[in-house]
């Protein structure tokens, strides 16, 4: 059903209030629609990546940590005070 037609079938007696509420409750089954095409992409992107795209991802981390350990170990304050 449109919510339109929802709307239509109201009462006519119904309020501001009554209005108001049909349309919180629109917008929060929206958003929870919205949300679960958001997993459902998510889900698909996760299990689309390729593994050598994984592979070079870890290579990169892996590298990054090493010069970080690398320049730490050059440049730490507390060994070149010792």
């Amino acid at each position: 059903m449109r919510p339109l037609q929802e709307v239509e079938q109201l009462p006519t007696n119904a309020d501001n209030e009554d209005l108001e509420d049909f349309i919180d409750l629109e917008l929060e089954l929206l958003e929870e629609e919205f949300e679960e095409d958001q997993d459902e992409a998510n889900k698909k992107k996760e299990k689309n990546m390729k593994p050598h795209v994984i592979r070079r991802n870890v290579e990169d981390y892996l590298e990054q940590k090493a010069l970080e350990r690398s320049l730490r170990d050059v440049f730490d304050v507390d060994y070149l005070l010792d």
